[in-house]
């Protein structure tokens, strides 16, 4: 999502001016950058000597990246206009209070 003053968004045509999204012209199509260069390679072996299964010799090598940390916080997935967040419009249950029974109305006792 961004914002560029006076454009309508095309995939949300109801948002706010200026609010646009993902597929709108003017911003990129996600969030992450493409590198082709950046490769981290990963290969493995195992033989089994003999062919019984009695011996077997494995290798294995890897250059791991890791996952960007803090997309974890950002919520890319529940961005306008799509949104991953469900409402029930049912009533919430009325719940019996457990702790009616201790005096002056502390109800997180701190010693059991």
């Amino acid at each position: 999502m961004g914002f560029v003053p006076g454009q309508q968004s095309a995939i949300a045509p109801g948002a706010p001016q200026g609010l646009i999204f993902k597929g709108d012209a003017g911003l990129q199509s996600s969030v992450f950058q493409r590198n082709w260069k950046d490769f981290a390679p990963r290969a493995g072996f195992a033989w089994n000597i003999g062919g019984r299964g009695v011996q077997v010799l494995r290798a294995g090598y890897g250059i791991f990246y890791g996952f960007p940390e803090g997309l974890l916080y950002q919520r890319t997935d529940a961005m306008q206009p799509v949104n991953l967040y469900l409402s029930y419009p049912a009533p919430a249950p009325a719940w019996e209070d457990i702790y009616a029974g201790y005096p002056a109305a502390i109800h997180f006792p701190v010693r059991m």
